[in-house]
């Protein structure tokens, strides 16, 4: 059980599904498109969650009547909300069921809920949603937050160290920030 669900636990916002074939064609007004580095802060998974140190991605942002949006390079673009503090956060969970290193099926289930948080995106917009940034200059930080408990009514203790699995306990989370450059 020690490698339990790591493939399925990639961070999905941050990897955003690559589903080419369902991606929007119309995203709205454009928020530019930048370099996002992203850096662990903490892994208080333990190895059931692996997690590189850093990430670097190409993100555009993108703005229309209701959401905010956040797309990695042609991946599925994940939907937000701006709150009233101006941040934009995008929220997204699944559902994972997790299975022996043999395929065997377990009575663990595993929530993972990411939260996304940008401070700063369009502070510095001009009229028309255009960015006024030289390539490289910092245009918005943020965080990454990766939440994973089990589901009700599961028994996860399979996962747990203690029983030979490889997270520290649950729930736990694992925390990156974020700093978006113009590209």
């Amino acid at each position: 059980m020690r490698h339990a669900g790591r493939a399925a636990l990639v961070a999905f916002v941050i990897l955003a599904p690559a589903l080419a074939a369902c991606l929007e064609t119309d995203l709205g007004a454009s928020h530019g498109r930048y370099m996002v580095e992203a850096a662990l802060v903490e892994n208080a998974c333990g190895q059931g969650y692996t997690t590189p140190d850093t990430l670097d991605l190409s993100v555009e942002l993108f703005s229309d009547e209701l959401d905010v949006i956040w797309r990695v390079g042609d991946a599925l673009p994940l939907r937000g909300e701006e709150r009233d503090d101006g941040t934009w956060e995008f929220v997204q969970e699944a559902t994972l069921p997790v299975s022996t290193p043999t395929g065997q099926a377990t009575d663990c289930v595993l929530v993972q809920r990411e939260t996304l948080v940008l401070e700063g995106v369009h502070e510095e917009l001009e009229e028309g949603g255009q960015a006024p940034f030289a390539p490289g200059d910092v245009v918005f930080e943020g965080t990454n937050v990766i939440d994973i408990e089990p589901a009700v009514g599961s028994d996860c203790r399979v996962v747990l160290a203690a029983f030979g699995g490889g997270f520290s306990a649950l729930p736990c989370a694992v925390d990156y920030t974020l700093e978006g450059a113009a590209r």
